[in-house]
């Protein structure tokens, strides 16, 4: 389940992203009621929010959430 979305329209690459609870979908779900989490980051050759085939994404594994820095590799086209 997304607790936070970021939107980008960007061609250069690595890019940078800070998530915070101002990003939650939902105001009863924020990150800093969490402990560990996953960051999963896709670029969408459709440009839609739902992961489609020919999407490419990757994860960050699980995570503390009061890990400062984490790095994904996008990696991984969904079929």
């Amino acid at each position: 389940m997304p607790l936070a979305v970021k939107r980008l329209t960007n061609n250069t690459w690595p890019v940078t992203v800070v998530l915070d609870d101002s990003m939650a979908m939902m105001p009863s779900l924020k990150m800093s009621n969490f402990e560990k989490i996953i960051i999963t980051a896709r670029i969408s050759k459709s440009g839609v929010g739902n992961t489609k085939p020919g999407d490419i994404q990757g994860d960050s594994g699980v995570i503390e959430v009061s890990a400062k820095k984490t790095q994904v590799l996008i990696d991984e086209i969904i079929k």
